[in-house]
This record gives structure tokens, C-alpha cells and sequence, in this order.
């Protein structure tokens, strides 16, 4: 809807908040602490109307209950501190606002969880099912039916 407010958060290049910024009269924030990414967000955005901020997940710059929803695609596994990604991500969102959340879980097969052993040397995580859903329902979020797709695992809720 228009005058809505959506957040990016840990955004890399920006494909989730160059989708919604085609949205009419939605204002579209798009937070990375990564100064390249942010410089591919811009090549790549052109003339849409996205606010890029250079932030860190767990310290999102903007007050509490301000924002209509919250998106992260991918970047959860690779932060860190996911808990305090997603409370930062709770505290932005307005009461009925929307998450939106796709991540990785751990594998169930061994070659899967071979693989995932490789990447976790790199930093990523791979927590559980119910932990990733856990994280979420913690800080707020009333979730309504996740979907999970192997290690793929895609969250939507609101906040309570």
C-alpha cells in the first residue's frame, strides 16, 4: 500500500528491496554494512527510489515500531548474531507488520551436511529447523506457515 515503509536488511545487492521499490508510494530502505555491496545496490537500482543505509543487522538504525515490514533473503546464515538480527528486525516492525525471511537449515542427508561442514569453515550456520523458527517466534513474530524446501526455508509472520 502506499506510504508504506519496507526495510532490506542485510540487503547485499539489493534484489528483494529493487523488487518492492517498484511498488507505488512505498519507501523502500535498504541497510548492508558492506560499502560494495551498497555500490552494487546503486549501479544496479538505477533511477528506483531506494534509501541505501550502511548499517549492521544487529543495529538497525531507525526507531522502534516505524516500519511496515521487514525482508532478509539469505543473509541470516552469514551474520552471526541472528538472534539479535531478528529482535533488531522485531524492534523496526509496527505491531501487525510483516516478516519476511528465507534461510538456510541443515541438511538432513550427509552429502548435505558434508557440504554444509565446508561452508561453515567460511563463517555460514546452518541451525536446526525449529531453532531458526524459534528465533523468530522469540522476538515477536507470529509466524504463519513457514515452508521448507530441503535447507531452504522460507519465513512470513507478523508482529505481535
Amino acid at each position: 500500500d502506499p506510504g508504506r515503509i519496507i526495510v532490506d536488511v542485510a540487503c547485499s545487492e539489493g534484489l528483494y528491496a529493487r523488487e518492492l521499490s517498484g511498488t507505488v508510494g512505498v519507501t523502500v530502505i535498504a541497510i548492508d554494512h558492506s560499502v560494495a555491496f551498497l555500490k552494487r545496490l546503486h549501479d544496479r537500482a538505477g533511477a528506483l527510489p531506494i534509501v541505501a543505509v550502511r548499517a549492521l543487522a544487529q543495529h538497525l538504525p531507525l526507531a522502534a515500531g516505524v516500519v511496515d515490514g521487514v525482508v532478509m533473503g539469505g543473509s541470516l546464515n552469514e551474520i552471526g548474531d541472528e538472534t539479535g538480527a531478528v529482535a533488531e528486525m522485531a524492534r523496526i516492525t509496527k505491531t501487525g507488520g510483516t516478516v519476511f525471511s528465507m534461510s538456510l537449515v541443515r541438511a538432513a542427508t550427509k552429502s548435505g551436511r558434508f557440504a554444509q561442514a565446508l561452508a561453515r569453515l567460511g563463517g555460514v550456520r546452518f541451525p536446526k529447523l525449529q531453532e531458526t523458527l524459534d528465533l523468530f517466534t522469540r522476538a515477536g513474530f507470529d509466524l504463519k506457515a513457514p515452508r521448507n524446501d530441503g535447507v531452504v526455508l522460507r519465513v512470513t509472520g507478523r508482529r505481535k
